[in-house]
């Protein structure tokens, strides 16, 4: 699977379903939003931000990842809109591309952590 390419920080949790669930909901239904039919989530994986959550330090660690060793290139970015901290999505190859996004969700929990996904997604 595609997502199973990008790695995520070794401090992070990768979360269950049932793990935060409210708060992978959330986002997923935040992002389902601001596409309004762009893009469609295929696939998912959430994770566990613990270590003083930034949307821009995600971003640009995931993106460099994706630009340098799955020879990806933006294509969507959104900052601080209703849900969620930040967003992009990633087309990689050409002919017949796979996307994917990433995510952060705005609420912090309790302790101060955030709920972050991985998305393969299609476009519509």
């Amino acid at each position: 699977m595609l997502l199973d390419k990008i790695p995520h920080n070794s401090a992070d949790t990768p979360l269950t379903p049932d793990q935060h669930g409210e708060q992978q909901a959330a986002l997923e239904n935040a992002l389902t939003q601001l596409w309004h039919g762009q893009y469609r989530i295929v696939a998912k994986r959430f994770f566990l931000y613990k270590d003083q959550p930034q949307w821009v330090v995600l971003d640009s660690s995931t993106g460099n990842h994706i630009q340098d060793k799955l020879g990806g290139k933006r294509e969507f970015q959104k900052t601080g809109a209703a849900g969620f901290d930040g967003v992009s999505v990633w087309k990689i190859g050409m002919l017949s591309p796979d996307r994917v996004a990433v995510a952060m969700g705005y609420d912090r929990l309790p302790d101060g952590s955030a709920v972050y996904g991985y998305f393969e997604v299609e476009k519509e």
